[in-house]
């Protein structure tokens, strides 16, 4: 990991960024053990989960999920033992191809999860973490799906975006959810500022219902509402200067 930290001319390190090193010092002295001598997997890494492994022991860092629920595709090996790192024991089960715990204690910054294996965890292959979102768009830039299409919105990835056709002035984009979540906050990060009205809504019955309404987005909007919870929800552009681009939404 390289932190791009320097000193200032006088020699001395900034006060703010001594403070980071100090903080990510102090994590590692507790938490250390899931990243010394360890290498990744073996689920490959999203915005929500990662994964590090040494000898016969997973360690699974909970980054961003807001269910306390966590499924992932299973391992040709039995996890023999599950707590969570300086932590309390939790149960583990494996069952129809299904890896799952239930991790109700979470850190502010990344809760591990500590698996033990009855065999070798290093010879594993890496196995893709499924999207637990669908996502869906009214205009796709030149349809190219896959590199501009709506679950680009919310794959947590602020690299990639949701993009729509040059001359766009009104589109939505949706994600539809595996199981109900209580969102009380949501984060949009808009590539370009040209959004200049907006609705946030979430699905009732057959159709949407406005949570609140703005003007502009920018690259660091974030609202707070009374909680909705839902399977569903859209932002939808009422008016935009040019092709709205999204790079991520978060609903928290």
């Amino acid at each position: 990991m390289l932190l791009n930290v320097g000193p200032r001319p006088d020699g001395i390190i900034d006060p703010e960024q001594a403070n980071r090193l100090r903080d990510i010092g102090a994590w590692l002295a507790q938490y250390g053990e899931s990243i010394y001598g360890t290498r990744g997997g073996p689920w490959k890494p999203n915005r929500a989960l990662a994964s590090t492994r040494r000898e016969q022991t997973i360690y699974l860092h909970v980054l961003h999920t807001s269910s306390e629920a966590i499924e992932l595709p299973d391992i040709p090996r039995n996890v023999v033992d599950a707590a969570v790192l300086n932590g309390d024991k939790l149960e583990c089960a494996q069952k129809d191809g299904k890896l799952s715990a239930r991790v109700s204690q979470r850190q502010p910054i990344d809760t591990i999860v500590k698996l033990q294996l009855d065999g070798s965890a290093m010879d594993l292959a890496a196995l893709e973490i499924p999207l637990d979102f669908r996502a869906e768009a009214s205009n796709i830039y030149h349809n190219l799906t896959n590199d501009y299409g709506p679950q680009r919105a919310f794959d947590g990835d602020p690299s990639t975006r949701w993009a729509t056709d040059d001359g766009t002035k009104q589109a939505w984009v949706a994600v539809a959810l595996d199981s109900p979540r209580t969102v009380r906050n949501v984060k949009i990060h808009e590539a370009y500022d040209r959004v200049r009205k907006f609705e946030f809504q979430c699905r009732d019955g057959a159709g949407w219902k406005t949570i609140f309404r703005g003007s502009k987005l920018g690259s660091h909007f974030q609202k707070e509402f009374a909680p909705v919870t839902g399977r569903e929800f859209r932002l939808r552009v009422l008016d935009a200067t040019d092709g709205p681009t999204i790079d991520e939404i978060e609903l928290q």
